[in-house]
């Protein structure tokens, strides 16, 4: 292959490339919006070793998916 040939190639590559990576620029800088109505919850008294549960609502308001990475209890 001539080097003209490989700076064609470079080029189609750039072009093809670029749009994609720009558009992942633009999404990345979109705001997380999510709520968490009930951020806290005390349990009354149980008998030890009773099993209880209690669901905490996580709400997306935003246009991506919102992923949940990590989760402590204080």
């Amino acid at each position: 292959m001539k080097l003209i040939d490989y700076v064609k190639l470079f080029l189609v590559i750039c072009l093809v490339a670029f749009p994609i990576a720009s558009g992942a620029e633009e999404k990345a800088e979109e705001p997380l919006s999510y709520a968490v109505p009930e951020t806290q919850f005390t349990f009354q008294s149980v008998v030890e070793g009773t099993e209880i549960v209690h669901d905490f609502v996580i709400q997306n308001k935003g246009a991506d998916i919102l992923s949940i990475l990590n989760v402590k209890t204080g």
